[in-house]
């Protein structure tokens, strides 16, 4: 073999896999092996030289972003996006996610049915009170826990597009009052480095805000990790009594009250529900932070106008979709954004540069499969994402 077009490569950069194909790829070993494992060495040369430039295809954002410039911003005009911006740049905007986010094609609420589907006479559900009646706590872990790891995430298609638009956005804290984690989901997806937290009703310790890493935390509990929620009267009065460091630990609520937080915006949110009156009282606000929620027009006057005057939230007569979309555009213009397909090439780069390097030192059968099993784990993310 002529050596004119070998190069030899040195470090884990994962720059040297890009724009690549299989045959620029041959691992060698100055050992003599035995001809299954050269084989094996070809065949993993072979695959990484493929994840590669699949994985590569997925950077041109170029006509994602085109789609973003129709967003009509005629309704948006109480929003001053240049500061709104900036508050985001500095870790000043906190982002407040409720579940009316999550809707099916008719905009009818994926929580609201699930609870309604799940209404029997062992656990009856009352859609005007908002709750189950009582006793139906333990009765509702196994379904819920079933729906919200499993079923649910494939349900929430339009919710996982905006939230897939915010996690481009760089907020330092995303709260939400779900029972779903889809931001979790959508970060864990892309390989997006981050924290996840919960309420269980017991006080989390060691939460730091550090090096632009988003803290997500479920203010009222994730379904999908242990199928609690708060579903009853009961187990709503029990949130409210409960110490304020079990439901907000004090650096989240630090954060949230800094006096350095100039914006709060609340997207998802059914005001008309009397107790996310009383959830606002629990978020500790800052009544002198500029807040905006959306989707007025489903809002009642009378109860726009209470949670103007007690918490200064601003109601925009627009969908918070168009509101993700402008606010996105914008931060992409400020060079605010990180791509979430970038974020997950480089972190797959990386991934199978570590292999690649790992493939030159195998000199059993066994450690070449332990690769190829490594692969088809990469392979999986590539396909599934």
């Amino acid at each position: 073999m002529g050596t004119s077009n070998i190069s030899e490569i040195t470090g884990n950069s994962n720059i040297s896999l890009q724009n690549i194909t299989a045959k620029d790829i041959v691992i060698y070993s100055g050992l003599e092996l035995k001809p299954e494992i050269i084989q094996g060495k070809a065949d993993i040369a072979d695959k990484i030289a493929a994840l590669t430039q699949l994985a590569t295809l997925r950077l041109d954002e170029s006509e994602f972003f085109k789609s973003l410039n129709n967003a009509d911003e005629t309704n948006f005009k109480k929003i001053d996006f240049a500061e709104l911006i900036k508050s985001i740049d500095f870790g000043h905007c906190i982002l407040f996610l409720g579940p009316e986010i999550s809707t099916d094609e008719s905009g009818i609420s994926l929580h609201q049915k699930f609870c309604e589907t799940r209404s029997n006479e062992k656990r009856k559900y009352n859609p005007k009170d908002g709750f189950f009646m009582p006793g139906a706590e333990t009765r509702l872990i196994n379904d819920a826990k079933d729906y919200y790891s499993r079923q649910f995430p494939l349900e929430n298609k339009i919710a996982n597009v905006v939230l897939s638009k915010l996690a481009q956005i760089p907020f330092d804290l995303v709260v939400s009052l779900a029972p779903d984690d889809s931001m979790h989901r959508i970060f864990q997806k892309y390989n997006m480095e981050h924290q996840f937290l919960y309420y269980t009703g017991i006080k989390h310790e060691n939460i730091r805000f550090k090096n632009n890493i988003p803290v997500i935390y479920n203010a009222l509990g994730a379904a999908s990790e242990n199928g609690r929620y708060i579903y009853t009267h009961r187990q709503f009065d029990e949130y409210i009594k409960n110490d304020i460091e079990a439901k907000f630990p004090i650096e989240i609520e630090n954060k949230i009250k800094k006096d350095e937080t100039t914006n709060y915006l609340f997207l998802g949110f059914d005001f008309n529900k009397w107790y996310n009156k009383l959830l606002m009282y629990e978020l500790n606000l800052l009544t002198e932070v500029e807040s905006f929620a959306f989707n007025a027009n489903k809002i009642e006057k009378m109860n726009q106008e209470f949670i103007n005057r007690q918490f200064n939230v601003s109601f925009i007569n627009a969908n918070f979709a168009t509101f993700t979309d402008i606010l996105l555009r914008k931060s992409k213009e400020a060079g605010l954004t990180r791509s979430l397909n970038k974020t997950f090439v480089d972190s797959i780069l990386c991934e199978l540069e570590a292999l690649r390097l790992e493939t030159f030192d195998a000199d059993k059968l066994l450690t070449i499969k332990e690769i190829e099993q490594k692969l088809s784990v990469i392979a999986e993310k590539i396909n599934r994402s």
